[in-house]
């Protein structure tokens, strides 16, 4: 019963289709592997980032989760995208209202420049599970803060505050399967 009424509820209030006012999609030949994203003021910017990871950004998945040929990681791309002035200003004041907007612009344009079609399965496959060892914690809990800290070159990691969740997102990315608490 409860499917049935949220089904009728998104019919009987559709929502409004977001989407970026302006969009300039550029390839980035850099050579560099250094990226980063950046959203203030009405405007979304994303340097060299690879389209595997713009997908990873617009559907809020890791990047394991994501199945496709290997070129997704080698096609890097700048991207510059202005949000309509409505919804940048009614945002400010929720940020995840703000983070869910990005997406769903984000999924839109991929699926107009790019032609993405996205296709959502289940899947089983292992992962490292990261555990409490026989003897025990050996750092400190930390207070609840809304700031963390942390550090890493290939071989070394040090942190602050940092959540168990980001710890093993970095864990991920250097091992060869997902790492989970």
């Amino acid at each position: 019963m409860k499917r049935i009424l949220l089904l009728f509820l998104c019919a009987a209030f559709p929502a409004p289709a977001q989407e970026f006012e302006v969009v300039s999609i550029k390839p980035n030949n850099s050579g560099s592997n250094s990226s980063h994203t950046r959203s203030d003021d009405g405007l979304f910017t994303a340097i060299n980032l690879s389209l595997r990871q713009l997908i990873v950004q617009a559907y809020g998945m890791k990047d394991y989760q994501i199945e496709g040929p290997d070129w997704l990681a080698d096609l890097r791309f700048d991207l510059s995208a202005r949000f309509p002035e409505k919804l940048s200003f009614e945002l400010k004041k929720d940020q995840e209202k703000y983070a869910a907007a990005i997406q769903t612009m984000m999924q839109k344009m991929l699926a107009d420049r790019f032609k993405l079609e996205a296709h959502r399965s289940q899947k089983n496959f292992s992962v490292y599970g990261l555990v409490v060892a026989k003897s025990g914690i050996r750092f400190k809990v930390a207070e609840k803060t809304d700031s963390h800290n942390s550090n890493s070159d290939n071989n070394h990691y040090t942190g602050q505050a940092v959540s168990m969740e980001a710890f093993c997102a970095f864990l991920s990315r250097r091992a060869d399967l997902p790492v989970i608490t």
